[in-house]
């Protein structure tokens, strides 16, 4: 007897937890698995298209013989679309506000600045948010069209008439 290793009543307890919580997520695993097949199931027992039925009603058949075409030499040709005009693309107008507003490249404040517009100038291009992209003076790029922190006074205005004097 005394080959056989001795197994205190702790050891069998820390054994007999470890065996019921191995059991508890084996059946976890199971009512998962269940429940993620019972929809599928559910949805092919209880959903049943309906199909249209068909409808017996016979096809006209029109013949060589009984078809008339008559052509009025009277008609008026439909007037051609004017080629000339092109529909203008709307674009948005701001007035620089400040001594001169910086053109940067990308639409941050951390990109490089390419270029500047003076006070008074009017800009066109398309605002997204508190950027402008615009075209001035043959440089391409974004101007910021927020309020400027140190300031406080708008950077642009969208009216000429509401250009404030430098001071």
């Amino acid at each position: 007897m005394e080959d056989e290793p001795k197994v205190n009543k702790s050891n069998k307890l820390i054994l007999l937890i470890l065996c019921a919580l191995l059991l508890l997520v084996c059946i976890i695993i199971v009512i998962l698995i269940i429940a993620m097949k019972a929809p599928a199931e559910q949805i092919d027992e209880t959903y049943t298209p309906e199909l249209p039925t068909a409808v017996n009603t016979p096809i006209p058949s029109i013949s060589a013989e009984s078809a008339v075409i008559t052509v009025s030499a009277t008609a008026e040709p439909s007037p051609s679309p004017d080629v000339t005009s092109t529909p203008a693309i709307e674009q948005d107008v701001v007035w620089i506000n400040l001594d001169y507003l910086i053109i940067r490249a990308y639409p941050d404040f951390s990109y490089e600045k390419i270029g500047h517009i003076p006070y008074g100038k009017k800009v066109t291009g398309e605002i997204d948010g508190l950027w402008m992209h615009m075209e001035y003076d043959g440089v391409t790029g974004y101007i910021y069209v927020g309020k400027l922190q140190s300031t406080g006074r708008p950077c642009v205005v969208y009216s000429e008439a509401e250009l404030q004097p430098l001071s």
